[in-house]
């Protein structure tokens, strides 16, 4: 498990958490796996940036954010830019 700079799978699941509560999809499938690989990436750089604790810090945060927002599919900022990279229309309320 990678706990680079106090960080654990359980903020991970929280953040997830959070974004399945509150909002539709609007993450495509091609932003979703881009998003993926970019958290993944993060964390890499997390891991191996010891040496600046402050970069590993920032690199993990954003992997986790890249992360949840992939799997969720659901991107706060999307929201509140009105950004939609879904190709299926959703339901109007």
């Amino acid at each position: 498990m990678l706990t680079c700079t106090g960080l654990h799978a359980g903020d991970a699941r929280l953040v997830v958490a959070l974004l399945e509560e509150s909002m539709t999809e609007n993450v495509g499938k091609g932003d979703a796996a881009i998003r993926f690989i970019l958290g993944i990436a993060l964390f890499v750089v997390a891991a191996f940036v010891s040496a600046l604790p402050a970069l590993s810090l920032v690199a993990a945060l954003g992997g986790i954010v890249m992360a949840a927002t992939a799997l969720t599919r659901k991107c706060p900022l999307y929201t509140l830019f009105g950004l939609d990279t879904c190709k299926q229309q959703h339901p109007q309320h």
